[in-house]
């Protein structure tokens, strides 16, 4: 005996189907790391700088550019029972203010959306389950100099 489907649930499957196809879309058409931009492999080796600096604190790195439709997180660390999503910024000098003035608004609600897309997935594979207490931090490399911005936004 067969069900009919009512004309939402169709709609809604289509809807899952055609995002699902968007999304595989999405995926394919990134470029391979060896295309990358000059100003992206300079952003890249910026991010290792500043992998390299959280490593030496004490934290885990669990994520490295978890990216999403809303956005982008470069690192994603792990500091006993927190989780911190951090943004990596760089500029050569601190003329028009720095490196941290550049994580606008806009910028920081991507990076809150992305977050909370990740939320669940690493909740369960690294704190059994239990919602970790998060905090959003800026790593701001201006010349050679790294700083450390902890709680950043929230």
């Amino acid at each position: 005996m067969s069900q009919s489907l009512s004309p939402e649930i169709l709609a809604a499957q289509a809807q899952q189907k055609m995002l699902k196809n968007k999304n595989k879309k999405r995926a394919a058409s990134k470029p391979p790391s060896h295309r990358l931009s000059p100003t992206q492999k300079r952003g890249r080796y910026h991010e290792r700088q500043a992998i390299t600096y959280l490593r030496h604190q004490g934290l885990q790195i669990l994520l490295r550019n978890a990216d999403t439709r809303f956005g982008e997180i470069d690192i994603v660390a792990r500091s006993q029972d927190c989780l911190i999503f951090i943004e990596v910024r760089q500029r050569q000098h601190s003329r028009f203010g720095g490196a941290i003035a550049s994580v606008q608004a806009d910028k920081q609600r991507r990076i809150k959306r992305t977050a909370q897309y990740y939320l669940p997935k690493l909740s369960q594979h690294f704190f059994e389950g239990n919602m970790p207490f998060c905090r959003f931090d800026v790593i701001a490399i201006e010349g050679d100099r790294i700083h450390w911005i902890k709680d950043a936004f929230r």
